[in-house]
Parts: structure tokens; sequence; C-alpha cells
């Protein structure tokens, strides 16, 4: 897709915003500008209100620190459309941070269960841990409390 409008001020383009306006608008969002520095540096900025007054417009920077990079409607493009919250890119990259986490908390929920099964079949091997947790409870079955009556030996076999 190429810009509708090459950049420059047009009679429709606010008095103090930059010639890359025309093209924030054409990409449907007439609430981002171009701001460029004395150093070659540019950066998009996001007005807050309208831009009526100069002095009284509130901004910020949305992305900043471009140095060395042509200005050209594709990387604006690109770059505003990544950044909008509303569109799908961002939220592909939500979904996928989701699904990592989600693949995480699983992976350690098995690890959990296997580890259960397996100190569940060392005291099931020992009869005297079984009477041990029918005489003084549950707490019994906790991994430090049977590392202190089973010889390591027997746990290093099983769980390695």
């Amino acid at each position: 897709m190429l810009p509708y409008r090459t950049p420059g001020i047009y009679p429709d383009t606010p008095s103090f915003c930059s010639e890359y306006y025309t093209w924030f608008q054409e990409l449907g969002y007439p609430q981002l500008d171009l701001l460029r520095f004395e150093d070659g540096e540019w950066s998009i900025i996001e007005l807050y209100n309208s831009p009526v007054i100069a002095a009284q417009t509130q901004w910020k920077h949305v992305l900043s620190g471009m140095r060395n990079v042509e200005i050209s409607f594709g990387f604006i493009r690109k770059y505003v459309e990544l950044l909008d919250i509303t569109k799908e890119a961002y939220w592909d990259m939500e979904l996928a941070k989701s699904r990592k986490v989600i693949a995480k908390t699983k992976e350690a929920e098995r690890r959990r269960a296997d580890l259960a099964k397996r100190a569940a079949a060392i005291i099931s091997k020992h009869d005297h841990i079984k009477e041990r947790v029918a005489k003084n409870g549950i707490r019994e079955v906790l991994p430090w409390h049977i590392a202190k009556h089973i010889p390591a030996r027997e746990i290093k076999s099983n769980f390695i």
C-alpha cells in the first residue's frame, strides 16, 4: 500500500504538525505524528489532545531513538501497526507469551505428579514408612521426612 499523498503541509494539516502527519492520517492514526530532532534522530509521538493550540497539546513518545533509519511510509506503517494494541500483531505476541507460560506450568505440574508417583513407589516398598504415616500423620510423607528414614542408596536408585 502506497500513501495517497506525499509528505508535506496541506490545508488540513495542523500548523505545528510535521510534514509526515498526512501518512498517519491515511493509516487511521490522526493522534500520531513524527518528531524530528536537529541531530538526525526522530521519533513517533502520540498527541493526547487534538492538535489545535501547539503550546497546550500534550504528547508522549511512542517509538523513539531512531537514528540512521530512513523515514519511509512502509517503516512507519509496520511499527505503528505493531504498536497498536487493537491490531492482531500485538494480540498474537501476547498469545504466544501466554502459551509459553501455560506450557511451563503444565510441565511443572507433570514433573510434580511424576515425583509424587515415584515417592509413592518408594513408600509402598517400605512397611515402616506406612506405619509411621498411620501413627504420625501425612507429614511423614513429606520428602524431607522420607529422606530421614530411607537409606540414601535406595532413594538414589529410584530418583535417578
